[in-house]
């Protein structure tokens, strides 16, 4: 067994979960100041009976202005912990896909929301199969995180991102079985050849 490797999924997986951790949290943030921005822009309408407001206004004691960026960093943020998960994510599969078994038993590990996003979508959208480049992110609750959601009338079918939490579900789900059944063969093996 491959212990340098072993560690770095270790490592990884440890940071998966401090990013998924974070854009949980950020998805949080982003719901409250997107509330107080709907809230403070339905108020000025009844009180100004107009709603103008434009982003670009440098007037840095616009509450307005402040909510804006705010929302900008929140899902800039949350856009950069979403790819920082899929290359993660990859990584680990690469590991665990890796000719020559440097980890027993944990040879043929595959999740297909990660592959497709991380290769399809994010690293090589380019490619004759995808050909999605549009530049579109989402987030919804339940969801999370959705790498380009809106595409170009007739791409709606081309590696569709079902949302991070359903991608990171799989992953989890389909790393836990490929260590249970790794362990359970570990296990045979050793009991028939005991040291």
């Amino acid at each position: 067994m491959d212990g340098d490797l072993a560690g770095e999924i270790q490592t990884r997986l440890r940071h998966l979960d401090f990013v998924l951790r974070r854009i949980v949290a950020c998805g949080r943030e982003l719901g409250a100041v997107g509330e107080r921005y709907r809230d403070h822009m339905c108020a000025m309408a009844v009180l100004q009976g107009v709603m103008a407001f434009s982003s670009d206004s440098t007037d840095e004691a616009n509450p307005l202005t402040a909510m804006v960026r705010d929302l900008e960093d929140r899902s800039a943020e949350i856009q950069v912990l979403t790819e920082a998960f899929y290359y993660g994510a990859a990584r680990i599969r690469g590991i665990l896909q890796c000719k020559g078994a440097p980890l027993p038993f944990l040879g043929g590990f595959e999740c297909v929301g990660v592959q497709d996003v991380r290769n399809k979508l994010i690293e090589h959208p380019e490619k004759g199969d995808s050909g999605v480049v549009s530049v579109s992110f989402g987030y919804q609750e339940g969801t999370g995180p959705v790498i380009k959601p809106h595409r170009r009338p007739g791409q709606e079918h081309i590696f569709p991102d079902n949302g991070l939490c359903a991608n990171a579900t799989e992953f989890v789900a389909n790393l836990t079985s490929k260590l249970e059944q790794a362990m359970a063969k570990a296990h045979s093996e050793h009991a028939e050849n005991p040291a």
